[in-house]
């Protein structure tokens, strides 16, 4: 109650329940800098999706940065190196496109389970698919 006693107090005539609530979580809310931290400290892709991760890692940046280099760099910084050897042929400019190639050809051999991604070079055309049999887990 003592968070929101001058709000309640003074209620806006328009808004009240915004008011409210952006006060009850505004100490919950991480800084710029936290959100960055976390990011750097979130392991690497294990047994997710190249989306999963791609997704955990937007979740939590600061806002206009989702296109920076500085991102791209962390999120392949997180990948096994096999696959970084892979994807630094591809065109990273557009994280959501290359992980949503990669979950298309994860689904497709959902049955064996073995291949965990696919690079594409800039001009579109397919450069490997990784089979998770070879590829070591460490990052």
């Amino acid at each position: 109650m003592c968070l929101i006693r001058d709000i309640v107090k003074n209620l806006p005539a328009d808004g009240q329940y915004e008011a409210v609530k952006a006060r009850l979580m505004q100490p919950h809310e991480l800084t710029a800098f936290q959100r960055v931290e976390k990011i750097i400290d979130m392991p690497g892709l294990g047994s997710r999706k190249l989306s999963q991760l791609l997704a955990a890692m937007l979740e939590l940046c600061p806002e206009g940065e989702t296109r920076s280099t500085f991102f791209s760099c962390i999120f392949l910084k997180k990948l096994p190196r096999e696959l970084k050897i892979l994807v630094s042929e591809t065109d990273t400019g557009d994280l959501q496109a290359l992980a949503a190639k990669e979950d298309a050809l994860h689904t497709h051999a959902q049955p064996e389970g073995n291949v965990m991604a696919v690079a594409e070079s800039k001009d579109g055309s397919t450069v490997a698919a990784v089979d998770s049999r070879h590829l070591s887990h460490r990052q």
